[in-house]
């Protein structure tokens, strides 16, 4: 988990703690236990977004591309975005669950599609 300047727009970021140790990455948990049933046992995103609400005025774009993304995806409300890279497995997931999606959704496969999109929600 590493702070970057909220300036930019990102606030943290979480992952798997990793480091290097005798020439070799030795990666770990990034927690022990969960009660989510959709996550794999490592991490359920859906608590870790919990850990950040969402700010008045600030609306929330959540990116992903694997299976594991759609747990949080589902966690999303009306004034939140997923951003699903178009031929992965998020995109297919988030498909068939359509009817259970509650935020809006920006399907892309290239970068453009998102800077233009973002751009219209900065001048709107």
């Amino acid at each position: 988990k590493s702070g970057i300047n909220a300036e930019y727009g990102v606030d943290s970021v979480h992952s798997n703690p990793a480091v290097w140790r005798d020439g070799k990455l030795h990666i770990t948990r990034f927690t022990d236990s969960h009660s989510c049933s959709i996550c794999p046992a490592n991490m359920c995103k859906s608590a870790i977004l919990s850990l950040h609400p969402v700010s008045s005025g600030f609306p929330r774009f959540y990116f992903g591309d694997g299976g594991n993304d759609l747990c949080p995806v589902l966690s999303l409300s009306e004034g939140d975005t997923a951003c699903p890279r178009t031929g992965f497995s998020l995109c297919k997931h988030m498909d068939a669950k359509a009817g259970e999606v509650k935020c809006r959704v920006l399907k892309w496969s290239d970068v453009g599609n998102v800077v233009e999109h973002l751009e219209g929600k900065v001048k709107d």
